[in-house]
C-alpha cells in the first residue's frame, strides 16, 4: 500500500525485491536533473536533517562512478558509491548502489531515477531493486521512507536557490 508523508512523498514496495519512492517538485525537470547530478547542487540537499555531504564525486556517463559521503551528527561518514548504467539527461539515471550504512558494503541494489515534468512540476520516481527481500527490509528498516523525506524537503528548498548559485 502506498504511504504518503506530509511532504508528499509516497513509497510503495510493487514486489518483494523493489522500493518505489515519489516525490513532485515545483520546478522544470532540467533544474532538478542538475541538482541531482552535479556535486556543487547535491552538497547543498543531499542527507536527512542533521546530516552534511563534505563529499561528493560523480562522473556522469555511463560506466562512470560516483561517491557521496554523508556525515552523520555524531561524525560518522555514510558512503553511497556506485555505477552509472544509463545517463540521459534529463529524463532518466539508472545506476547500482552500495550504501554504507547497511554495515554491509558488498550488498548493492540498482537504482532507475525518472524525472518527468508537466505544467513545471517535475516529479522524481525512485526506483530501488534488491537482491533479496531480506535486503530490501534491511533497507526500509535503517529509515529510507524518512530519510528520502527529509531530503526532498530540502531539495524543494534548495530549488529555487539555484537560480541564483550559478557561480
Amino acid at each position: 500500500m502506498p504511504r504518503e508523508s506530509a511532504a508528499a512523498l509516497t513509497l510503495t514496495t510493487p514486489s518483494e525485491r523493489e522500493i518505489v519512492i515519489t516525490r513532485s517538485f515545483k520546478a522544470p525537470r532540467e533544474l532538478v536533473f542538475a541538482a541531482w547530478t552535479e556535486p556543487r547542487h547535491v552538497k547543498r540537499w543531499w542527507g536527512p536533517n542533521g546530516f552534511a555531504t563534505p563529499r561528493c564525486e560523480i562522473d556522469l556517463r555511463a560506466g562512470g562512478a560516483y561517491l557521496i559521503d554523508m556525515r552523520g551528527p555524531d561524525g560518522t561518514i555514510y558512503p553511497t558509491t556506485g555505477t552509472y548504467i544509463e545517463v540521459t539527461p534529463p529524463a532518466r539515471l539508472v545506476y547500482t548502489e552500495v550504501f554504507g550504512c547497511l554495515g554491509q558494503p558488498d550488498k548493492s541494489s540498482l537504482v532507475t531515477v525518472s524525472f518527468a515534468e508537466r505544467d513545471g512540476v517535475t516529479t522524481v520516481t525512485l526506483h530501488s531493486l534488491f537482491d533479496s527481500l531480506a535486503d530490501r527490509d534491511a533497507h526500509i528498516r535503517i529509515g529510507v521512507e524518512k530519510g528520502w523525506s527529509e531530503c526532498f524537503e530540502h531539495l524543494a528548498a534548495y530549488l529555487p536557490k539555484m537560480h541564483h548559485d550559478n557561480d
